[in-house]
């Protein structure tokens, strides 16, 4: 009799087990419910049904990979800096005022109110980070976070559902990377990252075309329940925009050129449809030419660029898991996710 049928008097009852790694996620132990039927064989039927579809559902809610989300929230806090830097280029360092309400109340009392605001937001920043600690311990609900949530979530292009376990990892990183951009808000001055020059040049790997081992990368994903079916297909889509921008690129000249760098601009030039009609069959050379001609809302927009760069960045650290490239060589996808 299989394990997940259980009688009691007349009537069969259907038991399932969680896995251990929901109990956290508000799941309970395990599932009972009623078959509804004195029949051994009805109650298999009806059972094995009730087995098919949780597994169905246990596939369907994978957790997004850690580099992935990780990646994505920190590009979020980098950009959330670099706008408030652009603001402060337009009124001259005051984050709290436009340029003609500047103008019209005049410079220094402008400085002085604003200086005023920024003390205050400083102020509430520690209550905030605290606030948000007592969410992630399930001392409280995260609902005056929404807000920031849904706008962060829309921003890297990833669902935060607070009735699954991916979408609930998913707010609870971006809570985290809310308080690490607090934190980074309050610094007047945040320094600019620099290479340390190294004696030692590191190893250089074997010479192959980048997206050579991609099928590889993308049966390793499904294996590990990383990816469903349906998402390989869509992350295909990176290789193939890679190689059309630039075919045959070697992992060597990953390293040595600006590559990495120059993906992420060019796909913020291309058209958001590239994929479809008949730019379908254009080279790359064709597409960035039409895509300079359209307005910035046709063209492809920043969480898909950020989720094409995301997977190649991840499918490097899995050439290096496999030792196809040396450990101690800078992954270039992650550098420019930064820029």
């Amino acid at each position: 009799m299989p394990s997940y049928l259980r009688r009691r008097g007349h009537t069969w009852f259907f038991r399932w087990k969680w896995p251990k790694r929901l109990a956290g996620c508000g799941f309970p132990g395990e599932l009972i419910c009623s078959l509804k039927t004195s029949d051994v064989r009805i109650a298999r039927r009806r059972a094995m049904l009730l087995v098919l579809k949780i597994e169905l559902l246990m596939t369907s809610t994978s957790n997004p990979g850690r580099a992935e989300l990780q990646n994505a929230v920190r590009n979020w806090i980098d950009d959330c800096i670099w706008r408030r830097e652009v603001r402060r280029a337009d009124t001259g360092g005051l984050d709290f005022f436009e340029r003609d309400e500047i103008e019209q109340m005049g410079r220094q009392e402008a400085a002085e109110l604003d200086g005023l605001f920024r003390l205050a937001s400083d102020m509430f920043a520690p209550e905030q980070q605290a606030k948000i600690e007592r969410i992630l311990t399930g001392k409280e609900a995260s609902d005056k976070y929404q807000t920031i949530i849904a706008a962060a979530a829309r921003e890297i292009g990833l669902p935060a559902d607070p009735n699954t376990v991916a979408g609930r990892l998913v707010e609870r990183t971006i809570l985290r990377g809310y308080a690490t951009l607090l934190d980074e808000m309050r610094q007047a001055v945040i320094p600019i990252p620099r290479e340390i020059a190294v004696e030692k040049k590191p190893a250089q790997p074997d010479a192959f075309i980048f997206t050579a081992f991609w099928d590889q990368f993308e049966q390793h994903k499904k294996d590990v329940r990383e990816w469903k079916s349906d998402t390989a297909a869509n992350a295909a889509g990176t290789k193939n925009i890679f190689d059309k921008l630039f075919p045959a690129a070697t992992v060597a000249q990953l390293i040595d050129k600006p590559i990495a760098s120059d993906f992420k601009t060019n796909l913020l030039l291309l058209p958001r449809h590239y994929a479809r009609g008949d730019r379908k069959k254009m080279s790359g050379e064709k597409l960035l030419a039409q895509g300079r001609t359209l307005p910035q809302k046709e063209r492809m927009q920043s969480p898909t660029v950020n989720k094409h760069v995301s997977n190649l960045a991840e499918y490097w650290d899995y050439l290096v898991e496999k030792k196809k490239i040396p450990a101690d060589i800078e992954n270039p996808l992650l550098v420019s996710m930064s820029l």
